[in-house]
């Protein structure tokens, strides 16, 4: 899954430099913690 999200990125990056990147590594950090979230839900479940 995180392959994916950040080949995802990359594609988005590459294909449009002039944007807002910050914007965009704040929602890949987002993705991360989320999917963190659910790995711990998933262990302690």
């Amino acid at each position: 899954m995180k392959i994916v999200i950040d080949w995802w990125v990359f594609e988005r990056e590459r294909e449009d430099w002039g944007g807002s990147k910050k914007l965009k590594r704040f929602v890949r950090e987002e993705l991360l913690l989320f999917q963190g979230f659910l790995g711990d839900l998933i262990w302690t479940g």
